[in-house]
């Protein structure tokens, strides 16, 4: 679950609050991949790229701040 200082924002079973879709007028966005134990880190690093230039596709100029893989 995510939250921010009005509540919840994402959860795994319900998903994105009706809060804060991303829209037209986004700027920063947060995508999150959730992982079952036993996939290798090489693999959510190579779906998190598939997120990342699917994006590039209607956003040319996104760009990723910050990509980390932790694990348990």
């Amino acid at each position: 679950m995510m939250t921010d200082l009005k509540g919840v924002v994402c959860a795994v079973i319900y998903g994105q609050d009706q809060r804060t879709p991303i829209s037209p007028n986004t700027r920063r966005a947060l995508y999150v991949t959730y992982v079952p134990p036993g996939i290798e880190t090489e693999s959510v690093t190579t779906h998190l790229d598939a997120i990342r230039k699917n994006i590039i596709l209607f956003a040319p100029d996104a760009d990723v701040e910050y990509q980390k893989v932790h694990t348990a």
